[in-house]
């Protein structure tokens, strides 16, 4: 089924790209770099990887979220520190979920453990605050570099589409409309009659997840419906377009007849995307899910959509950018790849 994912949305790409004479200008990706994350800490247990950092040293922050710890190493790829273990304790972790470093301290999201942990940079244990319960559990979640938390709250039990805790996670923003009636359930997936009338719930068109732009203005993805949306930093909703891409047609029809096929009770969910990140100009960058390589869509500042990125073939995941350069994390190889963006002609 992955496989025929993938030749369909090529046969798309192939077909835009021949339906038009003239050379067009077209993003690329080049790889700039790669870190081999099992010779790297060959003497660590490395289970997998759920988030990770990099300085702008080098420094390089990894949450495993398997064998639940923190792994720092240094700007020479030496082991600096472990950080944690298992547990419920102050330092311990559960489910390391998200990272990020706010102003020279780490900031770590415990995602079972609903809780949110401050270490120095060194990996010193600092502080731990436990906010209300509601925001633990599968939930998407975004760390700021300011330190703001933002939690999508999917219109379960509430009237908007985002949460924002400040620093402290005690005071509460919210923005940002639904696109179907707030509700009390989480809804997981597709039902054998959703997929016959070939219609998603609305119970999935609130599923979204949050970028934050380099200027503190917010990007809202949802993931199962074909709708993009930008707020300014004080919550004004800039633009709403909504672009339903062939490939996007491609992996909804697909999640249908998996559902239709399914015999057992594994659910399906027509998730688009696999994450994203800012671009640094004011658009960001969203990872296809479900292909067996990277592709990418350039969401311009203005709303626009770019042309597929394609890069290379492999199950890639972590999506991030640090450095002006696009990261991922290779599962295959347990590598760190890095590229730069370029224009090529097709």
């Amino acid at each position: 089924m992955k496989r025929l994912l993938k030749f369909t949305i090529i046969l798309f790409a192939f077909a835009a790209a021949c339906s038009s004479g003239a050379p067009v200008e077209q993003e690329i990706l080049q790889e700039s770099g790669r870190i081999p994350l099992l010779d790297t800490v060959a003497d660590t247990s490395l289970g997998g990887v759920s988030d990770y950092l990099v300085t702008s040293s080098g420094v390089l922050y990894l949450a495993d979220n398997r064998n639940r710890h923190l792994i720092i190493l240094n700007e020479d790829r030496t082991l600096r520190r472990i950080v944690g273990r298992a547990g419920q304790g102050p330092g311990e972790f559960q489910y390391p979920y998200r990272m990020a470093l706010v102003s020279d301290t780490l900031r770590v999201w415990d995602r079972i453990g609903g809780r949110l942990q401050c270490f120095s940079a060194d990996g010193e244990f600092l502080s731990m605050i436990r906010p209300n319960p509601g925001i633990s559990g599968i939930r998407f979640l975004a760390m700021g570099h300011d330190g703001r938390l933002l939690l999508c709250t999917y219109g379960i039990g509430s009237e908007y589409a985002l949460r924002i805790y400040d620093r402290g996670l005690d005071s509460i923003t919210e923005l940002g409309t639904l696109e179907a009636p707030s509700t009390s359930v989480l809804h997981m997936g597709l039902s054998k009659s959703d997929a016959r009338s070939r219609t998603i719930p609305d119970g999935l068109r609130n599923h979204a997840f949050a970028i934050l732009s380099s200027e503190g203005e917010i990007f809202l993805i949802h993931t199962a419906i074909p709708v993009f949306k930008k707020y300014s930093s004080s919550g004004e909703e800039l633009w709403r377009t909504e672009q339903d891409l062939p490939q996007l047609q491609v992996i909804r029809n697909v999640t249908f007849e998996r559902t239709l096929q399914e015999t057992g009770s594994q659910v399906f969910n027509p998730n688009f995307w696999r994450g994203g990140v800012s671009d640094g100009d004011g658009g960001c960058y969203l990872q296809l899910r479900n292909t067996e390589q990277i592709v990418l869509f350039h969401l311009k500042s203005d709303g626009s959509l770019g042309e597929p990125i394609e890069g290379p073939e492999g199950s890639w995941s972590v999506f991030r950018r640090f450095n002006g350069q696009l990261w991922f994390f290779n599962r295959d190889s347990f590598e760190l790849i890095q590229f730069q963006t370029g224009v090529g002609g097709k």
